[in-house]
């Protein structure tokens, strides 16, 4: 099937995007859980902790809406713990936007 080749991205969000890439692929080969393991052993601690303080934090500053979004769903994926549903995940989203923009979305 020619998967992409896997370059050593030290970049967990990079990462990320590989493996999605591969999702397909790996849903019609027959492989164990552990063959499947890929975060454990190219994510490291610090990159991890990272990642969480990013999804944690995230702040639109000068990124355009659709840019954080799309940065929010990629931490999102890599920290499902950390984001929460419904009510409360679109408070969570409101929190990172600019303030102007935030309170447009808000009275919608």
């Amino acid at each position: 099937m020619k998967p992409p080749k896997f370059k050593g991205f030290t970049d967990p969000l990079e990462a990320e995007e590989w493996l999605t890439s591969l999702q397909i692929v790996l849903n019609f080969m027959d492989l164990t859980e552990q063959e499947k393991e890929f975060n454990d052993k190219f994510y490291n601690r610090m990159a991890k902790k990272a990642q969480q303080n990013d999804c944690n934090n995230i702040k639109q500053g000068f990124m355009s809406v659709t840019k954080v979004v799309h940065k929010f769903d990629q931490l999102a994926q890599l920290c499902p713990h950390l984001v929460p549903a419904g009510d409360k995940r679109v408070r969570q989203m409101l929190d990172m936007f600019r303030l102007e923009i935030a309170v447009m979305i808000d009275h919608l």
